[in-house]
Formats: C-alpha cells, structure tokens, sequence
C-alpha cells in the first residue's frame, strides 16, 4: 500500500478518550472488490538476502527483540529454537518506540536511531518472526529514512536454517 496510516495508541486509546465506535454488525458483500496487492520487491527481505547483506558494511540490521533475547540471556519463546542472533546485527528493542502503545516524539525516535547505528541508509529491521521488527520499520519512516526493509523471516527462520553460529 502507498497511502497507509496507523492509529496512534491502537484501539485501547480510542476507546479510553470514549471515541465513537460501530457495533458488530454482518455486512452483505456483493462482490469481491477491486483492490489489486502489488509486490514492491526491498521492502520485504528474504533468508536468502539476508545470507547476502550480513556481512555487507553498507547494510545495518536492528533487531527489535528484547536485550536479553538478542544477547542470548534468555531462552527463545518458541519451543526448539535456538538463542542467538544475526551475525553483525544490532540492538533496538521496539518497547524502547514506545510509551503507553504510542510512538516516541521525532526528537526522542531521532535519539533512539542515533544511539543505535549511524548507518541511515539500507536499514534492515528483524525480531523474532518479523512482527515487531514492524515497529522499527515504522519509527524508521516517521523520520523520513529511505531504504528500510522488514526481514519477515527473522530469527525463528534465520536460528533454525543456520547452525554455525
């Protein structure tokens, strides 16, 4: 999508400032819409790209994962998998985005991406399954930076295909 929004602090603000909300009703569909999806290839990245840019200094990949689940300090929630992370990956956890399900000001995301890379160009956001890395990739648009990409695999693919490490 070109023209998406994301509602500031979800449903649970909307309801709590008593905002007006529709009541559950069933709606008779009469055809099946018109809406084409297109594949805008860089802003999803593969396993395979991943392999490709790990090692590549022109590329930074964040890991929106708590610290003590990047570090290895924790045991990973899915059952089986291993910890770790993606070689030369760097830490922002997403809560840090975040004060009571809102984003962070500007000025206060701008802090947050300065004290974890100075890299501004080819920012690749990864998590645990490629869900709250989505976060990052938000705060990372708000302030205007190009090239960003979510890695949907993340570390649930990444921790099971690679036993190197």
């Amino acid at each position: 999508h070109n023209n998406v929004a994301v509602l500031s602090g979800g449903l649970p603000e909307w309801k709590q400032k008593d905002l007006p909300l529709e009541k559950k009703q069933n709606h008779k569909i009469e055809n099946d819409g018109n809406f084409i999806a297109r594949y805008q290839k860089g802003f999803v990245l593969s396993f395979e790209d991943i392999i490709a840019i790990e090692n590549d200094s022109k590329f930074t990949i964040l890991d929106a994962r708590s610290e003590n689940r990047f570090i290895g300090r924790v045991e990973e929630p899915r059952k089986g998998l291993r910890s770790g992370r993606i070689p030369n990956s760097l830490n922002l956890p997403f809560d840090n985005l975040l004060q009571k399900g809102n984003l962070l000001s500007k000025d206060e995301l701008i802090i947050l991406f300065n004290n974890a890379t100075q890299n501004k160009e080819n920012l690749v956001f990864s998590c645990g399954s490629g869900i709250t890395a989505c976060i990052l990739a938000l705060g990372a648009d708000v302030l205007g930076f190009k090239n960003i990409a979510v890695y949907d695999g993340s570390w649930t693919e990444y921790g099971s295909l690679i036993n190197n490490i």
